[in-house]
């Protein structure tokens, strides 16, 4: 597998447990699902930092995210800190 094509499954894979995490299901699952994208999260996250170390960084094929921002993630993640509950 190509490495473009590696990083479009990890964001899918991203996605999609996002997704199930933010339905609200039983606890556990939740607190399962939660875990998973912060690893898919790290596992993108090196994925990235190998390519640009490998000196072969082309931005038009691997462009870099925006940093998740601590909102974005609360919300994702549907935790709630006590600065985001009061913006």
């Amino acid at each position: 597998m190509t490495e473009n094509s590696d990083r479009k499954e990890l964001e899918r894979r991203l996605e999609q447990a996002k997704r199930a995490a933010a339905l609200g299901n039983d606890p556990v699952t939740t607190e399962r699902l939660q875990k998973l994208v912060k690893e898919l999260e790290e596992q993108l996250r090196l994925s990235e930092e190998d390519h640009l170390a490998s000196g072969r960084h082309d931005p038009a094929m691997w462009p870099l995210p925006d940093p998740v921002s601590r909102r974005n993630r609360e919300k994702c993640s549907g935790f709630t800190s006590a600065a985001a509950a009061r913006s």
